[in-house]
């Protein structure tokens, strides 16, 4: 019985940590926990925004690549 409420355990907390992460509340935990001083909370804030920004924008090149290399269903037509 001990080993199964371990690996019930073990599971919720997995999938807990999975959900928290994807929402980003870890990261929110995180800088909360100590004081940050203003600049570099405008740094660190400044910085996220940049990488939000170029990750959206690689990801439509990404889509716009994969559109444009997509194997011809009709070959030799």
């Amino acid at each position: 019985m001990a080993k199964h409420l371990k690996f019930i355990t073990r599971t919720v907390m997995r999938t807990l940590n999975r959900i928290l992460t994807t929402d980003g509340l870890t990261e929110d935990i995180k800088f909360q926990r100590y004081y940050e001083k203003p600049c570099g909370r405008r740094q660190r804030e400044s910085y996220e925004k940049c990488r939000r920004i170029y990750s959206m924008e690689m990801a439509h090149k990404i889509n716009f690549l994969m559109r444009k290399n997509q194997a011809d269903p009709w070959v030799g037509c």
